[in-house]
């Protein structure tokens, strides 16, 4: 979660967020907090999507496997909300450590990498969740789901950019590895449906 002395950046207007990423200065919000930015508006996507899909559900059973996918959505844009600014925090936090010259590289690296993982892990669950809803979505907002599921690989693609600049490890890399092989699988589960 943010601390206090970082305003929450998903509390800012849209315009003021954006002028905020285009800005210069050295600890702004950048590609960590866009694709946090990616990813929350994916989940609201398919907030959106299950819930028209919920509205329009034939049967109990369909709306016993929507409603947790639905919670689920609302969950993880909450958490991506957070990433925003906890990504900035991070990057604040690594480069005070450079400055008071921390001794192990890689301490600083990983201080770094932990909010791009946990993008790149929400942006996964999202494709999972994709995949369980896709059966269930109500056909009119066929082009809303095909939106949410891109924005979601986006967001995998973007936070895995950001986090191998930051692993130097081969048990970082090898998780790249394998997440970037089931994004692959899911996302090719997901296509012939968009």
């Amino acid at each position: 979660m943010p601390n206090d002395d970082t305003p929450k950046l998903s509390a800012l207007p849209v315009d003021r967020l954006l002028e905020k990423i285009a800005g210069d200065r050295p600890v702004l919000p950048a590609g960590g907090s866009a694709t946090a930015l990616i990813g929350a508006t994916a989940a609201a996507m398919g907030g959106f999507v299950s819930r028209i899909a919920r509205r329009h559900a034939e049967t109990d059973a369909a709306g016993y496997v929507i409603d947790p996918i639905m919670e689920d959505f609302d969950r993880l844009r909450r958490r991506f909300s957070d990433l925003m600014t906890e990504d900035v925090q991070a990057y604040a936090s690594a480069m005070e450590m450079k400055r008071n010259g921390a001794i192990d590289p890689e301490r600083v690296r990983l201080k770094m990498a932990g909010p791009p993982e946990a993008m790149a892990a929400g942006g996964m669950e999202m494709l999972v969740l994709f995949v369980g809803l896709l059966p269930h979505t109500y056909k009119p907002t066929k082009a809303d789901f095909a939106v949410a599921v891109e924005q979601a690989k986006s967001c995998i693609d973007s936070a895995i950019h950001i986090w191998r600049a930051s692993v130097r490890t081969s048990d970082g890399m090898a998780r790249i590895e394998n997440l970037c092989r089931t994004r692959d699988d899911y996302y090719g589960r997901l296509c012939p449906a968009l």
